[in-house]
Parts: C-alpha cells; sequence; structure tokens
C-alpha cells in the first residue's frame, strides 16, 4: 500500500507507534527522516546505549506515555531522595550544629545541609531507640561508611554538606527509631538532636533486582515483546516517511 506524504510541520508532538515485536533498548539504535525521491537524508537521531525502559506496554492505551531513562539517572541517589520523608530540623545547641534530618526508606537517613564546625572532642552520630531523648544509651552511626572496622572516627567540620546514613539491615526507623543526635561520647553532651514523630509513614528499602549480564542476553529473549510510542518534537518544518 501506498504511503502517505505527510505535510509541513511546525514544532508539533508526533507521536509513532512501532507495530512490530522489538526489543527496543537492545535492536533499535537510530530513528532517521529521509526524502525518497532524493535519497537525502533529512535529519536523523542516534539513540543512546544503556537506557531502561518499561518491560511490556500495550499500544492501544492511548492514555499512557512510554518514559525512557538513562541508567545512571534511574539509579542516582536523587531518584532515591524525591521521596524522602521528613523528620525534623537538628537543634543547635552546641558547635553549631544544624541541618534537616529525612528518612528515605526504613533504613536509610539522610541529612541534608548538614553543619558542625567539629570542635568537639569526641563527638559522632547517635541514634536512639530505648531513651525518649538523648542519652549515652544510644548507639554509634559510623561516618564515613567505607566499610572499616574497629574504632570508629570522630565527626570533623562540616559545611552544609549532606549526609546518607545506612542503618542496620532490619532496622526500621518509623517503629524503632526515636531520637538523633551529634553527642559527644567523652562528656555526655548533646550537641544537636532530633525526636522523630511516631506514626510516620516511610517506604520500605527496595533492594533493585540484579542486571541482566549483558544486552545480548537480554536480545535473545524473544518473548519479551515491546511496544512503545516514540515522541517527537519537531523545531522545523520537515517531511519524513513512517
Amino acid at each position: 500500500m501506498e504511503q502517505h506524504i505527510p505535510g509541513p510541520y511546525l514544532t508539533q508532538e508526533l507521536r509513532f507507534t512501532i507495530t512490530q515485536a522489538l526489543h527496543f533498548t537492545g535492536v533499535l539504535s537510530l530513528l532517521w527522516k529521509c526524502c525518497r525521491t532524493s535519497a537525502n537524508c533529512l535529519a536523523e537521531q542516534v539513540l543512546p546505549r544503556g537506557m531502561q525502559s518499561i518491560e511490556k506496554f500495550n499500544p492501544s492505551d492511548k492514555g499512557n506515555t512510554v518514559v525512557v531513562l538513562d541508567q545512571d539517572t534511574y539509579n542516582s541517589e536523587e531518584q532515591a531522595n524525591y521521596n524522602r520523608v521528613l523528620l525534623g530540623e537538628l537543634s543547635t545547641l552546641q558547635y553549631e550544629v544544624s541541618g534537616t534530618l529525612y528518612a528515605i526508606d526504613e533504613e536509610t537517613l539522610f541529612i541534608k545541609d548538614f553543619n558542625y564546625n567539629g570542635k568537639g572532642p569526641d563527638a559522632f552520630f547517635y541514634i536512639g531507640t530505648e531513651d525518649e531523648e538523648p542519652s549515652e544509651h544510644g548507639q554509634i552511626i559510623r561516618y564515613p561508611q567505607d566499610g572499616s572496622t574497629g574504632e570508629p572516627k570522630i565527626l570533623g567540620a562540616f559545611n552544609k554538606q549532606d549526609i546518607t546514613l545506612h542503618l542496620t539491615k532490619g532496622f526500621k526507623i518509623s517503629s524503632d527509631l526515636k531520637w538523633f543526635s551529634v553527642w559527644c561520647r567523652q562528656y555526655s553532651a548533646d550537641f544537636g538532636n532530633v525526636i522523630v514523630p511516631k506514626g510516620l509513614q516511610i517506604p520500605e528499602k527496595v533492594t533493585p533486582e540484579p542486571e541482566p549480564e549483558s544486552s545480548s542476553e537480554m536480545v535473545s529473549h524473544s518473548s519479551n515483546l515491546l511496544y512503545f510510542t516514540l515522541t517527537l518534537a519537531l523545531s522545523t518544518v520537515l517531511y519524513f516517511f513512517s
């Protein structure tokens, strides 16, 4: 059947539905527009590798839009922080301690713009699960969390830094954590704290699924048929064929 020759388009969004079974991320590498008469290429777009995509898509569902994310962006900490839950502002008691404490999930704390002048003699991040207020009965959260063992490092100075703290596996912030403190172990002194509110709704920690061994392995699974809708914004007047 003869293909329809489109008319002019000026800064319009066009939607294409690929009707054949296609492993989009493993096979499709180039999208281009050409003139059939002169065999001239008018424009082209090379598709980046390593993209993540929705596994299956029903082309009859016209209300949906397929979003393709770069793998690094998808797995970044910024994405993880998107749904973080506010626990409170660190009180400034001594040594210029300040910052905003969040829970990213049930096992991960995040301090936004953490400030501490580092002049305390024996300060650590402390969490409490028993007493209602900061005390020596808390437990140290190591920082930096570099996998080292032995005596934890005393906190140095921080100037409006973002800090991520991973708690023990199985720990639940919403039910177990009562307070967070910058605590001086030597003098049993609280430099700044957050008393954690009760009844918080915090998402569970999600463990990412292991990635496939190779892109060729993904292509080999012919049972996973992908259908996609591509949306293109044209900034110039182009004639093309589908």
